[in-house]
């Protein structure tokens, strides 16, 4: 049985190597789409985070919450009508929560790997980029996975 699997599966890829072509395109496609939006969160978040200490009297870590919600409302809108347009859409409040978890979730994974790297190597610029990174791939697994289901 598994020898009769095998051939099926090789069989299988090489004559639809153009869908699975397509298929990795595709992922890519919407890979580049989530790291444009979440760029553009980083930008809100930034410019917010700036703006808020700047115009209001707000400490750093109010300033810091705000900002990151605002971010956060910033990727929800562009995942949901540009990087998985898609997906479906029924249960608005349903949806953006299920973003907020997984944005908070993402975000806790991002600072654990932060921490630890910078307790191994003391790089503040590596332990960022590689929490960054780790935060980035967790987000978009969830967000794939579980917030914006097709």
């Amino acid at each position: 049985m598994s020898a009769n699997l095998w051939t099926f599966c090789r069989h299988y890829s090489s004559d639809n190597h153009h869908l699975n072509l397509g298929f990795r395109r595709a992922v890519i496609s919407a890979f580049s789409r989530f790291a444009v939006v979440g760029s553009l969160g980083f930008i809100v978040d930034a410019l917010s985070f700036y703006s808020l200490l700047e115009w209001l009297p707000l400490s750093a870590s109010q300033a810091r919450v705000l900002a990151f919600f605002l971010a956060m409302i910033t990727t929800w809108l562009g995942n949901r009508y540009f990087t998985f347009k898609g997906a479906d859409r029924a249960l608005l409040g349903q949806q953006f929560f299920k973003h907020c978890s997984g944005s908070i979730a993402s975000f806790v994974l991002n600072f654990i790997i932060f921490q630890c790297v910078l307790y191994l190597q003391s790089s503040i610029a590596l332990a960022f980029a590689i929490g960054i990174s780790v935060g980035s791939i967790s987000n978009y697994v969830i967000a794939k996975r579980l917030v914006f289901v097709r």
